[in-house]
Order: C-alpha cells, then structure tokens, then sequence
C-alpha cells in the first residue's frame, strides 16, 4: 500500500527503481520484489525494465482501490471469518437475539 501510494506522489512522470522503493521503506529488496510482481501481474502497477526502468501506477490513482491492492498481495480469500461471537462471547447471546448482522 505504501509503495502505491508513494508511486502516486510522482503522478506517473517516471519510473521508481525497486531499489529506491525498498530503500526507502527499509525492506529487503527480494521481499519487496514479490509484492512488486503481485501488484503488477494485478495491472496496479507497470513496469519497465532496464536503465532508468522501475514501477508507476498502470492507472491514475484515483482509480485504484485500497481493496484492489490488499487483494493483489493477499489474494482473493476472505480476510475475515466470522466466528459469530455474540453468542459465544462473554455476554452469550442466543441465536435469535442475533438474527441482524
């Protein structure tokens, strides 16, 4: 989320280097090189390769969600799973008291 949100300060004028990204965010560049391909192969962002290459936005900004950007690192399963603690909680409500969500 971060490395979007820095690559939209740029407005899509050039290209940042893998490098400069996990420099900046202080994370090994390997790791940072796996979130990079997700968030491409998701067309969040492009890339371009060589001398003066790196990663933009592959859309302007406002058109990419936060959601679209979770789900290309995360994957598309469901990151919560509903465990239905009212009625298991300290209070123990019963199934009707809990027919609304």
């Amino acid at each position: 989320m971060h490395c979007c949100w820095l690559l939209a300060q740029t407005n899509g004028e050039k290209p940042l280097p893998r490098r400069s990204l996990a420099e900046f965010f202080e994370l090994p560049e390997p790791y940072l090189a796996k979130v990079l391909k997700q968030l491409t192969a998701a067309g969040i962002l492009s890339s371009t390769a060589g001398v003066g290459g790196g990663y933009r936005l592959a859309r302007p900004a406002a058109k990419i969600t936060a959601l679209e950007v979770v789900r290309a690192v995360n994957g598309e399963a469901a990151i919560f799973h509903c465990a239905e603690i009212r009625q298991n909680g300290p209070v123990g409500l019963s199934p009707g008291q809990c027919t609304q969500p």
